[in-house]
């Protein structure tokens, strides 16, 4: 079909004014239409305004000309420089074992933590560029009863037609009086909030916008008072001009009286969050599929469709040419959770390419790695001493002595001593033995300074005193780590057997925050020349996997799809696959702080497939 898509080059002039970048988290970004509501709930406070804070922040009725358009560098976007990193929760400063990588599986892979950064960076880098455009101006009633949670309501049914807006209030208006009239021409349509009465301004402003042909659009039932007095005859005019949208059915009530600046045909295009920015030479559009569990394969209909076009990859940095099909529109398929950007326009001419998209084909199992298993853990396991476990009782110098108990079922080669600053106790006792720590080598966290010391020749199979003297009363994290399982029902230090499929968690390794290694083999047959073979992971938990085949690293994989393309190492016959699976620190960090929380799972929880994809 031939869609109708708007130029829209005079829409957004709101948002020429203040943008901010965008803090994520381990959910999808929040498109831009809900950012406008965070602008407006900061003059009108919300339990909501914490929800939307995470969105991308766009101007609150600017009055300054429109200002040139940023350029989005696409060299920028690939490396981006510090001004747009930002934290992630699973990518913090407790996670430094991201930071070993070279001492763990050198020279094999990068440091992690900077992949995290690097894909957080360009989500900012996003927000930050260009301006964004809104082509829909929302008028919320303040009057009227419980009028936010019915403006966000709005909003969110806007968002998912894919319409981007911007928020006034009628004190806003009111004191812009006949400038507003000329401002809303900027806008495909002015959107009136569901209200039971409306402020005599607003209604006189709405009727000489509506006199000069623009387009109001009232959410569900028209007002039944001016300023909470019946006033039929101005009610009536109003009515006769504006009609009205029941049930949210704004996608086909806003199609054909306003256009869209881009339109998305697709089974579920619902589910697919989106964002629109306004850059030099072209537009920039972020498109997000939020389903957790259904790839959504999409038709992209923007006006005047260039030749090509650039689909950006926020994981990776990569660019591919993205070619129109023969109906104009761009086929694109998002994987669950998964985020393209594509940038059209002028400015897409000038990019540097790393290949050319086409959407993934039918797909086929040739084999699934359900073999026998063998691992090996790369990074010290750990205990943490839960500090509910600790006795106390006066010590004879003043302070407080407090002791754990902790089981030995199988005494291991290597055990040290992990105290978080150990110059606070006056004593640190291992069986009544006094130790030292000093050496200053645990993983764990930099923000905690750390101090162990080596304890396995002091250690016996059963119970094991773990004391230290606190002339101020004072306790921190203690931890043991090394060469061993944990038995968590009791816990204790136990001996460690041969890791299987499945959750490691439960494997003996609760509070382990590190790096494991499992390996296999499989048969294959001779590759086929010109299709792609994929080692796909249908169920499992990490923060970071890297995988190798006959010895051939890929690039680690931080992101949905969980794959990767191994067709440049396989060879008819038998194939050795390596897997290596790094968590979080969650799992350790609730062990640290005596949370006492269910281990966070992590591990293969089903065997891995390949696939084979023309």
């Amino acid at each position: 079909m031939t869609a109708k898509v708007s130029h829209g080059e005079h829409r957004g002039r709101r948002g020429e004014g203040m943008t901010s970048p965008c803090l994520l988290s381990a959910v999808p970004p929040i498109i831009s239409c809900l950012s406008s509501v965070a602008c407006y709930l900061l003059l009108t406070p919300c339990p909501l305004l914490l929800l939307l804070a995470s969105g991308c922040a766009t101007a609150f009725g600017s009055t300054a000309p429109p200002l040139p358009r940023p350029a989005f560098d696409q060299r920028e976007f690939r490396t981006p420089d510090e001004r747009y990193r930002e934290w992630t929760p699973d990518a913090s400063g407790a996670n430094v074992w991201w930071e070993r990588d070279e001492t763990v599986l050198k020279p094999y892979r990068p440091q992690h933590l900077d992949l995290f950064e690097n894909r957080t960076a360009r989500y900012n880098y996003f927000r930050a560029a260009g301006k964004p455009v809104a082509d829909i101006c929302v008028i919320s009633c303040t009057s009227a009863s419980n009028h936010q949670a019915r403006v966000l309501g709005l909003a969110h049914l806007l968002m998912r037609a894919h319409r981007n807006v911007e928020l006034f209030d009628e004190q806003h208006i009111a004191k812009r009086g006949s400038r507003f009239v000329s401002d809303m021409a900027g806008y495909g349509a002015v959107v009136v909030s569901w209200t039971d009465t409306i402020h005599i301004s607003t209604v006189a402003l709405l009727a000489r916008f509506a006199q000069k042909g623009g387009v109001i659009l009232f959410d569900r039932a028209y007002p039944q008072t001016v300023e909470g007095i019946e006033n039929p005859a101005m009610l009536k005019t109003l009515i006769n001009a504006a009609p009205l949208v029941p049930n949210g059915e704004w996608r086909q009530a806003l199609a054909s009286r306003a256009p869209p600046l881009f339109m998305l045909e697709g089974e579920d295009t619902e589910r697919v969050e989106t964002a629109l920015r306004a850059v030099q030479g072209g537009y920039a559009l972020e498109l997000t599929n939020t389903r957790w569990d259904k790839a959504q394969t999409l038709a992209l209909h923007v006006a005047d469709t260039p030749a090509r076009a650039a689909l950006l990859d926020p994981v990776s940095g990569k660019t591919l040419v993205l070619r129109p099909a023969e109906d104009g529109s761009y086929r694109i398929t998002l994987v669950p959770r998964q985020t393209w950007i594509v940038c059209y326009g002028k400015l897409a001419k000038n990019f540097a390419f790393d290949g050319f998209y086409s959407p993934p084909g039918p797909r086929k199992e040739i084999a699934k790695l359900d073999d026998e298993w063998h691992g090996e853990r790369i990074d010290p396991n750990v205990l943490p001493l839960d500090p509910k476990r600790f006795t106390r009782t006066p010590d004879d110098n003043g302070g407080l002595r407090f002791r754990c108990a902790v089981t030995v079922e199988d005494v291991p080669a290597v055990c040290e001593l992990a105290v978080e600053e150990p110059e606070r106790y006056a004593a640190i006792l291992v069986n009544g033995i006094p130790v030292t720590c000093s050496t200053n080598e645990y993983p764990t966290c930099r923000l905690w300074t750390f101090r162990t010391a080596d304890i396995s020749p002091l250690l016996t199979a059963g119970e094991n005193a773990i004391e230290v003297v606190s002339l101020k009363g004072e306790l921190g994290s203690i931890c043991l780590w090394g060469d061993f399982a944990v038995n968590a029902s009791r816990p204790s230090v136990a001996k460690e057997s041969a890791f299987a499929l499945g959750d490691l968690a439960g494997q003996g390794y609760p509070f382990y925050s590190g790096t494991f290694m499992l390996e296999t083999a499989v048969d294959l047959p001779r590759p086929t020349r010109g299709i792609r073979y994929l080692l796909t992971f249908p169920t499992f938990d990490t923060a970071v996997l890297h995988a190798s085949v006959n010895g051939v690293l890929f690039d680690p994989v931080i992101a949905k799809p969980w794959e990767t393309d191994i067709s440049a190492a396989l060879r008819p016959g038998r194939n050795s696959v390596r897997i290596w699976l790094t968590n979080s620190a969650n799992n350790e960090m609730n062990g640290l702080l005596g949370n006492n929380k269910t281990p966070i799972p992590f591990g293969l929880f089903q065997p891995p497939v390949i696939v084979e994809q023309n």
